[in-house]
């Protein structure tokens, strides 16, 4: 849940930063406004799918998610024989 509630408190930040409203993050990032506005107002641990963190995530840190524990950290796992 820290994690979380720190991914929060970093998204707000940079919306603010960036001048970004919920609107137009909603429309960039293909997640649903009132799913961004609802995960930003409250406290608890819901609010976003893990999907739509995922989509938000590059736009806060300017690259791709960190991989989930036992997930491949390169393509390479696709050429595999």
């Amino acid at each position: 849940m820290k994690d979380l509630t720190q991914f929060r408190t970093t998204l707000r930040a940079w919306m603010a930063e960036e001048g970004m409203s919920q609107k137009a993050l909603a429309q960039k990032s293909g997640v649903d406004q009132a799913s961004i506005s609802r995960f930003l107002r409250t406290e608890k641990p819901d609010g976003l799918s893990g999907e739509s963190v995922l989509r938000l995530y590059p736009f806060v840190y300017g690259n791709d998610p960190p991989p989930q524990h036992g997930e491949p950290t390169s393509p390479d796992f696709m050429t595999a024989s």
